[in-house]
């Protein structure tokens, strides 16, 4: 996604791509094609990186946690 986050190990995305051509690594080694949140913008997902993931997903359950009848699991929003 070229973020360059290096949480896959690698200074930069080319180099993981690099692996992953040669078959030494995979595309699940990319932690940022993993993202435990996901925003898409007329339906595109955006990549983002571990830390920018964990910012988004943190505000908005802080937003709506305290909303009566919110309970944890899948989240949907729209705009």
């Amino acid at each position: 996604p070229n973020l360059d986050c290096g949480s896959c190990g690698f200074e930069t995305c080319y180099e993981l791509a690099r692996e992953i051509v040669k078959g030494t690594r995979g595309v699940e080694d990319c932690v940022s094609l993993q993202p435990t949140t996901e925003v898409r913008i007329d339906g595109k997902l955006m990549p983002m990186n571990p830390f920018i993931s964990g910012i988004v997903r943190n505000t908005i359950l802080g937003m709506l946690s305290p909303l009566k009848g919110f309970k944890r699991g899948k989240v949907e929003i729209s705009l």
